[in-house]
């Protein structure tokens, strides 16, 4: 996610493109009017 580039901590970016994934994905299932399962997105895999 090149527009976090200027965020060094490693930690702290990867948790912030973390959840800005998770939003994406409910927005995008909320368009379609599915219900959100959290095991098809990367952010709850570890």
């Amino acid at each position: 996610m090149s527009d976090l580039d200027f965020i060094k901590d490693k930690e702290l970016r990867s948790t912030l493109e973390n959840s800005i994934e998770y939003i994406y994905a409910l927005f995008e299932e909320s368009k379609n009017g599915k219900k959100f399962i959290n095991k098809n997105w990367r952010i709850w895999r570890n």
